[in-house]
C-alpha cells in the first residue's frame, strides 16, 4: 500500500502513522520509499529519530514524550520538496501541525499474523486534488 500511495502524493505531504507495535508502520514506509524511487531501504529510526532518504523523511517518535517531540526542529523537514512520514505521531501535541501541512493520518491495526487494516483520514489542509487521487487509487 505504501508503494501505491506514493504515486498519489505530492511533495510537502505529511503522513502521520500510528497504531499497534508491530502493526506495519515501518514496512509501510519501506513501500512508500520504493514508490518514491528511493534506492536505500529505510530502517527504523527509533534510536536516531530522523532519517532522510532524498524525497522521503522518516521520523520515529516511539521513544519520545510530546514535549521532546515538539522540540525536534521540524521546520527543517517541512518543505515542498519531500514527503514526511512520522511513526508514532500520537506522541506529538494534538495541534502540532495546525493548518499548514497537507496531512494524511493512517492508523495501523493488526488483523492477524499476516494481515493489517489501515484507516486513512484526511487532515484539514489536505487538498481536494489529493483526496480525489487517493479515492481513484484505492476505491477504483
Amino acid at each position: 500500500m505504501g508503494e501505491r500511495l506514493a504515486r498519489a502524493l505530492t511533495p510537502g505531504t505529511v503522513l502521520l502513522l500510528d497504531g499497534e507495535l508491530g502493526g506495519g508502520k515501518t514496512t509501510f514506509v519501506k513501500g512508500l520509499a520504493r514508490g518514491l524511487g528511493v534506492v536505500e531501504e529505510p530502517r527504523s529510526p527509533s534510536f536516531i529519530l530522523v532519517r532522510e532518504y532524498g524525497a522521503l523523511v522518516h521520523v520515529d517518535l516511539y521513544r519520545l514524550a510530546a514535549s521532546d517531540a515538539a522540540a525536534l526542529g521540524w521546520e527543517d523537514y517541512l518543505d515542498d520538496e519531500r514527503i514526511v512520514a512520522v511513526e508514532w505521531s500520537s506522541h506529538l501535541p494534538r495541534d502540532f501541525w495546525g493548518e499548514s501541512a497537507s496531512i494524511l493520518k493512517l492508523y495501523f491495526e493488526i488483523v492477524d499474523e499476516k494481515r493489517r487494516r489501515i484507516k486513512l483520514e484526511y487532515g484539514p489542509s489536505t487538498s481536494v486534488p489529493l483526496r480525489r487521487r487517493l479515492k481513484r487509487l484505492f476505491c477504483g
